[in-house]
């Protein structure tokens, strides 16, 4: 009887003995590669490598992949801790005449959404319009190892890359199908995203942050919420006052979002609103 326990116990190590080891080879996933218009972006250790997180979503270096796309600069806000996407003055046509189009891609670091900021302007420098578009993920941008993670499908199609997956090769593909014509591309994009523009006083409270926090660079002051009202032509609008002091310059302003995301603001002494506009886009 002992005999024949002592085999069956020396089969069941053996048995284990053979079954891969775990992490290794055998169950070990496949790396997940990204193509942008047909050229394979580089991952290492220095520029980071995708990987699956705890949602199972596959999350991408997103500065890895942005060096592969024609001229997108890639900015880190510190103080506020936001990874910012740019792409200044792309040639357009805007009610017949010559213009540019500039917009910023914003990932707040550990926020359900990210936003993007797009002005338009004509040839002779009159800006024509500049609205906030506020988009929900089902996860949120992360810092690992020093680098801003998140799925890439949502850097890609703010700018205007459609994107696909090749499953045989586990590659996302990435493609910019009007290169020459990206500035009205995007406008034809963001006239059919009449959804996403502000609904409601919480997504009004989220894009009021921001501007605290993009136009003030101030990531701690929560903007006080003064209510509902409307326009000259009927639209709602929310209304927010704000005060706070960043690297010892103080601030007040009193400033109020729109519909289609705009926001016009007034600071201190100031009598007349005027629409908020980023310096950035003519640096």
């Amino acid at each position: 009887m002992k005999k024949r326990l002592f085999v069956l116990l020396l089969a069941a190590v053996m048995a284990v003995a053979m079954l891969p080891a775990a992490g290794g080879p055998a169950c070990a996933a496949s790396p997940v590669n990204v193509t942008v218009d047909g050229s394979a972006v580089t991952f290492n250790s220095e520029l980071g490598t995708p990987y699956i997180d705890s949602s199972s979503r596959t999350m991408v270096p997103f500065r890895a992949v942005a060096n592969f796309m024609p001229n997108i600069s890639v900015g880190w806000s510190p103080i506020i801790k936001e990874a910012v996407f740019t792409r200044k003055m792309a040639p357009a046509t805007v009610n017949g005449k010559s213009a540019y189009v500039s917009a910023s891609v914003r990932f707040p670091i550990g926020a359900d959404y990210f936003w993007t900021n797009t002005q338009i302007e004509y040839a002779d420098g009159q800006i024509v319009d500049s609205v906030w578009r506020y988009w929900s993920m089902d996860t949120k941008a992360v810092i690992k190892d020093s680098r801003t993670y998140a799925p890439i499908r949502y850097l890609a199609e703010a700018l205007n890359y459609t994107v696909g997956w090749d499953g045989s090769t586990k590659t996302v593909v990435l493609t910019n199908e009007h290169p020459n014509t990206w500035g009205g591309y995007y406008l034809l994009a963001e006239q059919g995203r009449g959804s996403n523009r502000v609904y409601s006083d919480v997504v009004a409270k989220k894009l009021a942050r921001e501007f605290l926090r993009a136009g003030r660079n101030d990531a701690d002051t929560i903007p006080a919420y003064l209510g509902e009202s409307t326009d000259g032509n009927g639209s709602p609008i929310w209304k927010f006052t704000a005060s706070g002091t960043v690297e010892g310059y103080s601030y007040a302003c009193d400033f109020y979002v729109c519909r289609d995301g705009a926001v016009y603001v007034k600071f201190g002494g100031q009598s007349k609103y005027s629409r908020w506009e980023q310096a950035w886009y003519r640096q």
